[in-house]
């Protein structure tokens, strides 16, 4: 990952059958090169900085790749299901109902409830998936 830009790297990938949209195969494993994934700008509810690429889709949900310039936010908005942010690399800081800021490290994961009010921001700029809708911790997760 280039630090500068959060962009991924942009070369060939080795033996790769490429198959459109950023995934290419390469010996039988689908890749996907999230910089590649069309995404597009975010502003609701004041947010700076936001895109969102679309990658999949989950029965009664989606899953979706954010991303977070430097000094980026997602504005403060309710979670339509159950929202499971993973912080895959760079900073974050998470809030919910309560607006308390909690810092996360890479690997680490924010849930919200179904309606709860919550917000993102990054200094240094964040890439995250996120899971939302009918979605059900493990036991012991929760």
């Amino acid at each position: 990952m280039d630090a500068q830009s959060g962009n991924g790297p942009t070369e060939p990938l080795p033996a790769a059958e490429v198959m459109g949209w950023g995934l290419a195969r390469v010996w039988g494993v689908e890749i996907i090169r999230l910089n590649l994934v069309p995404s597009g700008p975010v502003s609701r509810f004041g947010s700076e900085g936001f895109s969102v690429a679309g990658v999949g889709r989950i029965q009664a949900g989606h899953l979706a790749c954010l991303r977070l310039a430097a000094d980026g936010r997602i504005g403060r908005h309710p979670a339509v299901g159950r929202q499971l942010l993973l912080l895959v690399s760079g900073d974050a800081t998470v809030s919910g109902d309560d607006g308390a800021p909690v810092e996360l490290m890479p690997g680490e994961v924010a849930v919200w409830a179904p309606g709860e009010s919550h917000e993102t921001t990054s200094d240094a700029g964040m890439t995250a998936f996120v899971v939302e809708g009918e979605v059900e911790l493990s036991p012991g997760v929760s």
